[in-house]
């Protein structure tokens, strides 16, 4: 299934969290490449053997092979080099990509919980459907019903106190907002 997320809801910049993005691509870059790199260096240490192995033959039967034998194994190390470089840059990519997915949800939530602080606007967070993290856009939004529903009733008790006190009757609006208060309290 796919879906297509509507022009105001895309997200103009790739790096929305660039501390965060960084980090993590560089330190994802970095554990692969390592890693990439022993595999590579333990290959070209049994490459080269056999190479040795080749060579030293040649140097007895066929002296003119041997700058041909060199020149192949320098060629081979190049390209395993140029592999690794490919390989860590494919990673980056990557990881810039993937943490795109992460970083989003986090950037969203920090402007919904920003917004909520200056003037309580309740507006619900939806996250893109590739985001990570769905649970926590769940969470945010039974939290934003729960503390509608709350003030709504803070919004009636004190309409109702108001009323009582319109209608001369404090007796009733301090009940009142004792209730609120005791049910604050609860």
């Amino acid at each position: 299934m796919t879906t297509t997320i509507s022009p105001q809801r895309r997200r103009k910049r790739l790096l929305i969290e660039k501390d965060f993005q960084y980090r993590f691509t560089l330190k994802l870059c970095l554990i692969s490449g390592l890693l990439f790199a022993v595999f590579t260096s333990i290959s070209l240490f049994f490459i080269r053997l056999s190479y040795e192995m080749l060579i030293q033959s040649a140097l007895i039967q066929m002296p003119e092979m041997v700058t041909k034998l060199r020149w192949e194994f320098r060629s081979l190390s190049m390209a395993m080099f140029v592999n690794w470089a490919l390989f860590v840059g494919a990673i980056f990519v990557v990881g810039v990509l993937y943490t795109q997915r992460i970083a989003g949800p986090v950037y969203a939530l920090r402007r919904k919980l920003q917004d909520l602080s200056k003037d309580l606007n309740f507006h619900k967070l939806k996250f893109r459907q590739s985001d990570e993290f769905h649970s926590l856009e769940l969470s945010y939004n039974r939290a934003i019903e729960t503390l509608e529903k709350h003030l709504d009733g803070v919004e009636e008790s004190t309409r109702r106190a108001r009323e009582h006190l319109v209608n001369e009757a404090p007796r009733e609006a301090l009940e009142e907002l004792n209730r609120l208060i005791e049910k604050r309290l609860s």
